[in-house]
């Protein structure tokens, strides 16, 4: 990944990027840590649960799971259009959460928020050969 946001909860007199700086001192230039705002953001944007649940779904659920795979599956290979199509609405009701929560507390910050097709390619882009929707 090129880019992760992170939470930091310096304490007092310390910054969020003097935090960033020492964990780049520890770990090297990449990925680059972004410090969200919040943690509800974080949490509403964190990939994995939208990522995981909804691939693995696509993958087998036309697979007869009673019986051993000839080989194991190949987890980020597998995506098809009908799986995309579920990636995408599932982004969409994130952010539709999102929405409703900014609508209903006007200062509160989810900037971290992205749709999963523009988070792919912010983490992925250089390693993704067709850009043009979210399962190639």
């Amino acid at each position: 990944k090129k880019e992760v946001e992170i939470i930091v909860s310096p304490k007092q007199g310390t910054t969020k990027e003097s935090v960033t700086e020492l964990l780049h001192e520890f770990i090297g230039e990449f990925p680059k840590f972004d410090p969200a705002d919040n943690f509800l953001a974080v949490t509403l944007m964190n990939i994995n649960s939208v990522w995981h649940p909804t691939i693995s779904y696509g993958f087998y659920r036309n697979k007869n799971v009673t019986e051993p795979f000839d080989e194991p599956p190949l987890f980020y290979y597998g995506a098809d259009e009908y799986t995309g199509e579920k990636l995408g609405k599932v982004s969409d009701e994130v952010l539709e959460i999102k929405r409703v929560l900014i609508e209903k507390y006007p200062t509160l910050t989810l900037d971290a928020l992205h749709h999963v097709s523009e988070w792919m390619l912010r983490s992925y882009g250089d390693d993704i050969g067709d850009k043009t929707n979210i399962y190639t």
